[in-house]
Order: C-alpha cells, then structure tokens, then sequence
C-alpha cells in the first residue's frame, strides 16, 4: 500500500449519486407539468408556471427534457446496480426515472389531452 493509498473501501457510488441527481430534475420538471395540468393558474410554480401554461413549445420542451433525464436516471440506475449492491440511491434514482417519465409518456400517447379538474360537483 502506498502512501497515496487509502487503507479503507469507499462506499461512494459515482454512477448512482448521478442517476439520483438526474432523477431529482427530472422528477421536479414531470411534477411540475403535473401541477400546471391539474391547476393551471397555480400559484406555487410562479412564472414558469405562466410560461408552462402560455407558451405549448415550451411546455414541449420541458416534457422532453423530463423524458430525457428520466429516461437517463433510469439507465443509470439500472446500471448502477448491475455492478454490485443496489444502494439506496440506486433504488431512488429508479423511481424518480419513472415519475420523471409519466407525464411525457402519458402525454404522448394522448392519455391526457384537456387540463385535469376534479368533477366534485353532482
């Protein structure tokens, strides 16, 4: 062992610390769409949720940049695992991939068309 060495194993997962954080954007950015297509005048997003609701190419973008990171914090996750132990991080980074990528999927596939509003009237 050199003097550079160290003498103890580092329990860091590089590849999962960025599946997480890749997971965390784009889970924030899925979440947020689901926000503006429940309440589309919804306070908590301020200006970017104007601009989500004004403008239908940003909106767009958005989704496909939530689908990208989801889609990416998925494959990292997924590899991440592969080389050893699933850590925490690894299992997070999955589930965050799979929020991330609900609302560009379902969008896509025309699921959800109109904005959301509760029918709790008779």
């Amino acid at each position: 062992m050199g003097i550079y060495e160290s003498s103890h194993r580092s329990y860091t997962d590089p590849l999962g610390v960025v599946a997480l954080l890749t997971g965390i954007a784009g889970a924030a950015l899925s979440i947020a769409l689901w926000m503006v297509r429940f309440q589309p005048d919804t306070p908590m997003l301020g200006s970017f949720g104007v601009q989500l609701t004004s403008d239908a190419q940003f909106a767009d973008q958005v989704a496909l940049l939530a689908a990208v990171l989801g889609a990416l914090a998925l494959l990292l996750g997924m590899m991440s695992s592969s080389g050893g132990r699933a850590r925490l991080s690894t299992s997070l980074s999955i589930v965050l991939g799979l929020v991330a990528v609900s609302y560009p999927v379902l969008s896509a596939l025309n699921v959800i068309t109109a904005p959301l509003r509760p029918n709790l009237g008779g």
